[in-house]
């Protein structure tokens, strides 16, 4: 049998969704032990497992492996703070980078048209990879990293905050992140991942930061 829909144009709602069918095909193996169903996700992957433990009540313990606890275009930022300073990037470089992306952000936050919002990032990208060349990795051209800094900026998942869902997980819950993770910073999504959890009083809660290991573990 053949799964259908497209990977392509699948947006996390739709992986939420398959998730949640997964869930409810298991339940009804005779041969499997409803009462222990456990969801583990890894980056992005993390986030959606938060996304369906706050809403399946047969569910029994969630992992989030390199999971974010602040909104992705936080995050993101935090990111490449984090490997421009890897890099050699001078602090003067970092924190005119990160201004030039507060620009984006707010066109971002208060756009009402997605067409509209497209071609105004697009724009701003292109000068933006123009003047920073140390942007564009090598084998990349510059339209590719607009390309694919439009299709993230775009993304649904980037002004979510999951700090919102985890209030609601209710299941004993297991967060790790490693140290030299250069994408997502252990001890800030840690921090807020373990705030949310406790706001919502779970009392079945770990948050680790595992020492001297990458976003990969």
């Amino acid at each position: 049998m053949q799964s259908t829909g497209s990977f392509k144009s699948a947006t996390s709602a739709d992986f939420v969704t398959d998730v949640e069918c997964a869930i409810a095909y298991l339940t009804s193996r005779k041969e499997v032990n409803k009462t222990k169903i456990d969801l583990i996700g890894h980056n992005e992957g993390a986030i959606l497992a938060a996304l369906v433990a706050a809403n399946c009540v047969d569910v029994a313990f969630m992992m989030m492996l390199a999971g974010a606890g602040l909104k992705a275009s936080q995050a993101i930022v935090r990111q490449e703070e984090m490997m421009s300073k890897a890099l050699g990037i001078s602090e003067a470089q970092i924190l005119h980078s990160t201004r030039d992306k507060a620009k984006a952000y707010s066109l971002i936050v208060q756009a009402k048209d997605q067409t509209v919002l497209k071609t105004q990032l697009s724009n701003y990208l292109k000068q933006y990879a123009g003047s920073i060349t140390r942007m564009v990795p090598e084998g990349r051209s510059r339209e590719q990293v607009v390309s694919a800094k439009l299709d993230e900026w775009t993304s649904p998942c980037f002004q979510y905050l999951i700090a919102l869902t985890l209030v609601n997980v209710r299941y004993p819950f297991l967060a790790l992140n490693g140290s030299k993770d250069l994408q997502v910073s252990a001890k800030e999504n840690l921090a807020t991942i373990a705030t949310a959890t406790q706001k919502g009083g779970n009392k079945q809660v770990t948050t680790k930061e595992l020492s001297n290991l990458n976003h990969f573990f």
